[in-house]
């Protein structure tokens, strides 16, 4: 049996053209809109939260880096150490040496208070 062709579907094609949407379509495309408008702004804070530990990240890398710079360029670090600590009456001073080299760690003026405990500790009258 021969094919009868469709009258109707003759020269049918497609084409880019402009669709207007119906009220129902408008609708949809709103919610789909504010949607996209509530995850945008997620997104933005996300990003910002993101872009402001990075910065503190680097911020922290940098400081230790520039720290550890110092330290290896100038050959030592600040820190708190163990001493032994001697007063020398003769010159007002007060001598921190390391407890087991007696290696000299910091010198430093003599307070008064310094030679009136170590007086007192010798067995003289505190003068106070």
């Amino acid at each position: 049996m021969p094919k009868v062709k469709d009258p109707s579907s003759d020269n049918i094609t497609t084409v880019y053209a402009k669709y207007v949407f119906s009220a129902q379509e408008k609708a949809e495309k709103a919610i789909e809109l504010a949607d996209a408008v509530i995850e945008l702004e997620h997104k933005e804070n996300e990003k910002k939260a993101v872009n402001q530990q990075m910065t503190a990240d680097l911020a922290a890398v940098t400081m230790n880096t520039k720290l550890l710079s110092a330290q290896l360029r100038d050959g030592f670090e600040m820190r708190m150490q163990r001493c032994k600590l001697e007063l020398d009456k003769v010159h007002m001073q007060r001598i921190f040496r390391h407890p087991d080299t007696l290696e000299i760690i910091k010198v430093e003026p003599a307070r008064p208070d310094d030679f009136q405990l170590s007086m007192y500790q010798e067995g003289e009258e505190p003068t106070a």
